[in-house]
């Protein structure tokens, strides 16, 4: 049960992450255009 847990929010930090970086690049990108 316990493992099930894990995986679960292993998968969640994972998406996460994706988020966090689509998020960055759009960041540098709008500071690129900015400046």
């Amino acid at each position: 049960m316990g493992q099930n847990k894990k995986e679960l929010l292993l998968g969640q930090i994972d998406k996460i992450n994706e988020v966090i970086s689509t998020l960055s690049e759009n960041f540098s990108q709008e500071d690129i255009t900015n400046h």
